[in-house]
């Protein structure tokens, strides 16, 4: 098993990132991009469906983003420093992780996945 680096800079990033999310929250505003822009951004949804995984509404989960599987994968990489599978391994998931959304991001656009 690999090592956490820095386990207590982490804490504080994700205690910021927590931070940032309730202030959000307090202000009405669900998403920075969508309120600034009027346009969803790629990970619109996600944490909806992550709170929809967590009471077992797949279905409803899958309909607020698609790769909300992704996320568990994502704070993986990003607290063992981008070193999760190897050097080679975790450029390529990263690549087609950010295709993926790319994808999802296009598609919603235009209009043919639906943006809850």
């Amino acid at each position: 098993m690999r090592k956490i680096n820095y386990p207590l800079e982490k804490a504080i990033f994700f205690l910021g990132v927590f931070l940032y999310a309730a202030l959000l929250w307090l202000l009405g505003i669900t998403c920075p991009i969508r309120f600034a822009l009027g346009i969803p951004c790629p990970g619109c949804g996600i944490t909806r469906a992550l709170l929809s995984a967590i009471t077992f509404n797949f279905e409803m989960a899958f309909a607020y983003h698609p790769l909300w599987v992704l996320s568990p994968l994502i704070l993986l990489y990003i607290l063992y420093d981008g070193r999760l599978f190897g050097k080679i391994a975790d450029r390529i998931i990263i690549s087609l992780t950010c295709v993926a959304f790319l994808a999802v991001w296009i598609l919603r656009l235009a209009g043919i996945i639906p943006c809850l």
